[in-house]
């Protein structure tokens, strides 16, 4: 296999997947925000 159908087979898979996970992600907060605790404003229960 040569590079270049390494390359394709990466593009062909991220294209395939839903971009649903990636954006949940982008819409959580970043870790180290969440674990702060000097930051706890919002408590959730």
């Amino acid at each position: 296999m040569t590079e270049q159908q390494v390359v394709t087979r990466i593009r062909a898979l991220a294209r395939k997947e839903p971009p649903t996970s990636r954006r949940l992600l982008s819409t959580l907060p970043p870790p180290s925000r969440r674990s702060c605790p000097g930051q706890r404003q919002t408590p959730r229960s």
